[in-house]
């Protein structure tokens, strides 16, 4: 494989594993590691050279249902090369109206785009 070429597609997210949004936060999680046992049996994403198929590993942070952390998760996991793209999390933050709208203004990407 070429160097460039990625070894495996990384997903991360930001969850409620822990605190007050627990139990969502571990049902997404739990669905997310669903769809990750389905990538694995169908031998990968097609997102290789010539549709070839790639590995899927997760990586899920705790945001101790606390939108603050959820919102440093998140930029943890920024869009850089060496890191799993971030998503926020289904409910850490929800009460408050959500997190993402700090983020576009504080947290361009690397690759340029805003969060």
């Amino acid at each position: 494989m070429r160097p460039d070429v990625p070894k495996e597609v990384r997903a991360g997210v930001s969850l409620s594993l822990s605190g007050a949004f627990r139990l969502q936060g571990e049902q997404a999680l739990n669905g997310l590691r669903l769809w990750v046992e389905y990538v694995r049996g169908e031998g990968g994403l097609p997102l290789g050279p010539a549709g070839s198929r790639l590995p899927l590993r997760l990586l899920a942070l705790d945001d101790r249902s606390q939108a603050k952390l959820a919102k440093e998760n998140v930029l943890r996991l920024d869009l850089s090369t060496d890191r799993p793209p971030g998503a926020p999390g289904p409910v850490a933050g929800w009460p408050e109206g959500g997190y993402l709208g700090p983020l576009k203004k504080e947290a361009p990407c690397k690759s340029g785009r805003s969060v």
